[in-house]
């Protein structure tokens, strides 16, 4: 992707995330799938945090994951490229009372694909959720990574699967864009979230990372079978309580949504990250011996 479809990549982000931004958190409350990533992914992060833990959370967006995980650190900065969402986040941040004057909060906007670098700071957990894929290629933020990384620290990020959105987008009858996805690992159609969506295979992810200098410590498959539950409903909705499928709202209910994610964890054991709704890697920087 050229600087010329970079701009426009973010044009088409900027212009879908004002329409849409308000919805972003609604998404991951409502939306049985996205709750249940959603509580796997706090889950696994909480290994991570310490009262001293630098936190930097890149392509943050409204800072859904941030913001609960902001009273366990030391500090925190959240970096996304528009500055649309910079604001949404720091408003959602003061509305839950977090921008206290001793709890350090930095919001920074940056294009992660870009050359440039204003931050000098190191950090102990880098994360990148829900975000990979709007990136045609990753070397540029992972570099940034590797510059940011304190040296025992952890670079917890996830990708959409290309076997998830194939299989959603073949049982919504669009079997071309399926074959798009899996053979091209790209959304052509734009009918994921109206915008470009790549995808990457776990060689690929590798093979990038070890160009920054950072190595695969652990892949894990996050959610199964409750992405599926996403075929009720068309790709790129946002979603609130009346919008979502009544088979889909079946999963509202606390005891239908535990049997769900009791499912996907059962799965989480026994069959490879590759057909998992999301692949979760956890990378460290190499070490010189």
């Amino acid at each position: 992707m050229d600087n010329a479809d970079r701009t426009n990549q973010l044009t088409r982000l900027e212009q879908i995330y004002l329409e849409r931004g308000p919805l972003l958190d609604d998404i991951n409350q409502v939306a049985p799938w996205h709750a249940i990533y959603r509580r796997r992914t706090l889950e696994l992060l909480s290994v991570f945090l310490t009262p001293s833990t630098r936190l930097l959370d890149l392509a943050a967006g409204t800072g859904i994951f941030s913001r609960a995980l902001s009273d366990r650190v030391g500090s925190l900065t959240l970096v996304d490229a528009l500055s649309t969402m910079l604001d949404k986040a720091r408003a959602n941040f003061e509305a839950a009372g977090l921008l206290r004057t001793e709890h350090k909060i930095r919001f920074l906007q940056h294009d992660l694909t870009s050359d440039s670098d204003d931050d000098d700071q190191l950090y102990d957990l880098v994360i990148l959720t829900q975000a990979l894929n709007f990136i045609a290629a990753p070397e540029k933020l992972f570099r940034y990574v590797a510059r940011h990384l304190a040296p025992a620290g952890v670079f917890y990020f996830d990708i959409d699967t290309a076997f998830r959105w194939a299989v959603i987008e073949a049982l919504s009858l669009r079997v071309g864009n399926a074959l798009h996805i899996a053979e091209e690992k790209r959304d052509i159609e734009r009918r994921i979230v109206g915008a470009e969506y790549f995808f990457y295979d776990r060689f690929d992810i590798e093979q990038a990372l070890e160009a920054a200098g950072l190595t695969v410590s652990k892949v894990r498959g996050l959610c199964y079978v409750s992405p599926f539950v996403h075929v009720f409903n068309a790709s790129a909705d946002f979603l609130v309580r009346e919008q979502l499928d009544s088979r889909a709202a079946t999963f509202l209910d606390p005891k239908a949504l535990s049997e769900l994610q009791r499912l996907d964890r059962i799965f989480e054991h026994k069959l490879p990250p590759e057909v998992a709704g999301w692949m979760s890697f956890e990378s460290r920087r190499v070490r010189n011996e």
